[in-house]
């Protein structure tokens, strides 16, 4: 068998014996994504690009207030039964927290000790708030970018020219990001 098969093997293997622990991972983050998107409908942020503003506007309903404390609820439970039932995903759990906070610590010192590091730092951030700006104008059919109904461009238009759009600043940016590479490698 060669190398590749085994891999496969025993990542397969893994997944059979980890289930459980995916399964519940899975929950979790879709639990963190439904209390961040209720959290955003309670404080009302809208985002308005076409005329480049961002308000807030607490929500009158108590229904949403209801849907975030079941969502804060929900991930309550899923801690503590990870921590009764699942002791071992618990403490990975743990460890990951701590080493992202670890590695984000040292990058700020590094940043402050070096300027490379630090424009590599401004460049990793702008790419994620490129990346997270995109798909909120992407997905969000109440907002344009580009004012195209202004000039009578329609849907079917729009929607190639926009994803062309996305395309090109992606590929900017991963392109600005590769020249790190060099720094990226010293490290």
């Amino acid at each position: 068998m060669s190398l590749l098969g085994r891999a496969r093997k025993i990542r397969r293997e893994t997944l059979r014996k980890q289930w459980k622990a995916i399964a519940f991972i899975a929950i979790e983050f879709v639990a963190i994504l439904l209390v961040v998107f209720e959290l955003m409908a309670v404080v009302g942020l809208r985002v308005s690009f076409s005329q480049g503003q961002v308000s807030f506007a607490p929500a009158g309903d108590p229904i949403d207030y209801v849907l975030l404390a079941l969502g804060v609820l929900l991930l309550a439970a899923l801690y503590f039964t990870a921590k009764r039932s699942m002791p071992n995903l618990f403490k990975a759990h743990n460890q990951a927290t701590a080493e992202i906070k670890k590695a984000a610590q040292e990058k700020l010192k590094k940043a402050k000790r070096e300027p490379q590091a630090a424009a590599l730092l401004l460049i990793e951030f702008l790419f994620v708030v490129v990346i997270v700006v995109a798909i909120q104008a992407y997905l969000d059919p109440q907002e344009e970018l580009i004012p195209w109904s202004t000039i009578g461009v329609g849907p079917p238009v729009t929607t190639i020219v926009n994803a062309v759009i996305g395309i090109v600043v992606f590929a900017f940016f991963y392109w600005l990001y590769s020249l790190t590479s060099a720094y990226r490698s010293r490290r």
